[in-house]
């Protein structure tokens, strides 16, 4: 395996392959999401030296250790699949991503492999409930090829994205109650007591202090909830018809606002990142028919996934 890798603070970042041919390699690059204006201009100088390498200034390297393990150890061939391999900055996280992409330049599988057995958990979860949505009604979900779980790793390859669909960003769209619902499914009412979270993290802010003193037998709107509704997992083609993935983080009893509040974070994510005056009193305008404690369970749950969004918002929390 040739490939041309790219480097962030000398840690690795993405590796192009070489071997296929100028075309794929190219399409390789599509590969690291570009939303931002930064990634844009990234992807925009990966393109460059990728033309100056195939002219024969650049050398190419061998990806090696667990990613070429994992590849030559497929069940499914890979003799015309090029694996483009996308490291996650995440310190400590030890989790890689793989487009596979086939002879014709086609994306045919995307990957999630973690060497950390906490995280083997989060990957078999997500492979469950993409079996359980295989056929609902209002979006589609990546169908499973294979799940892997080993003592060096776990991984789970799905189906690629169809190129007809385009994301649905929380910061240009309006939030999609039909999703919305369907993934809520049957909303219940349980004791405080019952819920995961409140075991998962105690922080010393206002929110934790409110949540904290409350009576853990009182009763909160539960549900099942993807999430992750707030970064880039929303997409949508010109037919209507909505692609949901990542459901590593899904949970079947949940506060039910959850994914609401993950999206409208993601939606305002300048305004609480730039620490807007007036971005606290919106947020709990926009969700003022809910009890505080609805509120304030849904962002708990954001802030023990590490949403960093959730997070801001929480150091502003009140009562009311």
């Amino acid at each position: 395996m040739k490939h041309l890798i790219f480097y962030k603070k000398n840690k690795p970042i993405i590796a192009i392959p070489m071997n296929g041919g100028l075309k794929i390699s190219l399409v390789s690059v599509s590969c690291l999401p570009s939303h931002t204006l930064i990634r844009k201009i990234f992807k925009i100088y990966m393109y460059f030296k990728v033309l100056i390498a195939y002219i024969g200034f650049v050398q190419y390297s061998a990806v090696e250790g667990i990613l070429r393990t994992w590849f030559y150890s497929l069940e499914i061939s890979t003799d015309k699949l090029y694996p483009v391999f996308i490291w996650s900055l995440v310190e400590g996280r030890e989790r890689y991503y793989v487009h596979l992409i086939n002879e014709d330049g086609v994306k045919s599988y995307f990957v999630k492999i973690t060497l950390k057995s906490e995280d083997y958990l989060l990957l078999e979860n997500e492979k469950n409930k993409l079996q359980y949505f295989t056929n609902a009604k209002n979006f589609d979900v990546p169908s499973v090829i294979s799940f892997v779980k080993n003592n060096s790793y776990c991984a789970l390859i799905t189906s690629y994205l169809d190129s007809s669909y385009t994301l649905y960003h929380p910061e240009d769209n309006i939030f999609p109650i039909s999703l919305f619902k369907e993934i809520s499914g049957n909303i219940q009412k349980v004791a405080i007591s019952q819920l995961k979270i409140l075991d998962k993290k105690e922080d010393n802010n206002n929110l934790w202090v409110f949540i904290n003193r409350i009576n853990k037998n009182n009763l909160v709107l539960v549900s099942n909830v993807h999430g992750d509704f707030g970064s880039e997992n929303i997409f949508k083609n010109n037919k209507n018809m909505f692609y949901i993935i990542d459901w590593e983080r899904s949970e079947t009893i949940a506060p039910y606002l959850t994914d609401e509040i993950g999206y409208w974070l993601g939606k305002h994510h300048l305004l609480i990142k730039n620490n807007s005056d007036d971005i606290y009193k919106k947020f709990r305008y926009h969700f003022r028919k809910y009890n505080s404690i609805d509120i304030a369970l849904g962002l708990l749950f954001l802030i023990n996934v590490n949403f960093d969004l959730a997070i801001l918002m929480s150091k502003s929390w009140k009562d009311k």
